[in-house]
């Protein structure tokens, strides 16, 4: 097979596809990536056996769409590509300005990986209705299309009914079990967080600096715990350095500290006691949270589309509220009393049966081949 996938960044291609990226290369398919590399992982993409990362801007431009509408027909042609996998509602929104796939492609796949924004809290009825007609359009010129989650499985299989045949659901991007090897910057973390040895918990978040990701009710819970808690240190890790900057955030508070991304944060995980995502955002399966399961780690999390399925209640962590911050210095003060076995047999089968990268490359492969 000749497969090319498309991605809103190469970051996202690299972090959330590679896995994926890998399987087809071992099994000797060329993979092509379609994607604006604005996150610098190119030469990442590079090492794991994409034969070209093809550079395209993704945004709401009509000019940028019709660019992308001619760069995919010349990609086809040019490298002969029988498989099309698109990835992120962005993405896919793309290709209403694609009027026909040409040969020898003869399977498009598309996966949402969330609804973000568009179908939001703050979202509107009209602009959600546009989208959804929008899409309907779309979802013509797609053979299979997977939803990351069961609230927009069931959200599109009730609003675009007519195309519940092509619908599909899996959990999350899914995630290999041998990304839990150690680390070689676990060393880099402690050091890092050697100032601040005073503590002896430690409750992680790991998000850009989205309001709906939920890190102003993470800063929150720090302030409610700092005074009754005084052993439990807060760190936000993910923020880019020019959102720090545009927000003029403190990177160290009482009990709090902010980390701007880094490449290697998994390696953070190590150390980490509470994982916490007080998402309200419209997500597939966040990606951390899967990491959290990988790494055994007691989760605390919303009971919101996507983030649900990464808890077993009072097994691996605790679900909340979302904007309930007093929820959530609660729900991690239990998670605490969590005993670690049952939070590792609890992580155990949700990646056995819902996010191990072998499930998600079988669902591809039995699409691509059924066409």
């Amino acid at each position: 097979m000749n497969i090319l996938m498309i991605c809103n960044t190469d970051g996202a291609m690299f972090n959330f596809r590679g896995p994926l990226i890998k399987r087809h290369v071992a099994d000797g398919d060329k993979v092509y990536c379609m994607c604006n590399n604005i996150d610098g992982y190119s030469q990442e993409l590079y090492a794991l056996g994409v034969d070209k990362v093809l550079d395209v801007g993704f945004d709401f431009k009509i000019r940028h769409g019709i660019e992308f509408s001619r760069s995919l027909k010349s990609c086809i042609h040019e490298y002969q590509i029988t498989h099309i996998h698109v990835y992120t509602i962005v993405s896919i929104l793309y290709f209403f300005l694609v009027s026909e796939i040409p040969r020898p492609t003869r399977v498009v796949v598309a996966t949402f990986t969330g609804l973000g924004r568009l179908f939001g809290p703050k979202s509107t009825f009209l602009g959600r209705t546009f989208v959804l007609f929008i899409l309907g359009i779309i979802f013509k010129k797609f053979n299979t299309i997977f939803f990351q989650n069961e609230e927009d499985f069931n959200y599109f299989s009730k609003r675009l009914s007519f195309g519940k045949n092509k619908y599909q659901l899996v959990y999350g991007s899914g995630i290999e079990i041998e990304e839990k090897e150690a680390r070689k910057s676990v060393d880099y973390w402690s050091s890092k967080l050697l100032e601040h040895k005073q503590y002896s918990r430690l409750c992680l978040m790991a998000s850009r600096l989205v309001i709906e990701k939920g890190y102003k009710d993470f800063y929150a819970c720090a302030d409610l715990l700092k005074k009754t808690h005084p052993d439990i240190l807060f760190v936000h890790i993910g923020p880019l350095n020019r959102e720090i900057i545009a927000q003029g955030l403190s990177l160290s508070r009482e009990n709090l500290i902010i980390l701007p991304y880094h490449k290697e944060y998994k390696s953070l995980l190590e150390l980490v006691d509470v994982f916490v995502l007080p998402s309200y955002y419209r997500e597939g399966i966040p990606r951390s949270l899967i990491e959290a399961v990988l790494f055994n780690k007691r989760i605390v999390t919303t009971n919101y589309s996507g983030c649900k399925h990464t808890v077993i209640e009072g097994k691996n962590g605790y679900l909340v509220s979302p904007k309930n911050p007093e929820q959530l210095a609660q729900a991690i003060l239990s998670s605490l009393s969590l005993d670690e076995l049952q939070v590792s047999k609890a992580n155990t089968l949700l990646l056995k049966h819902k996010f191990n990268i072998n499930i998600h490359y079988r669902k591809n492969l039995e699409v691509y081949d059924k066409f």
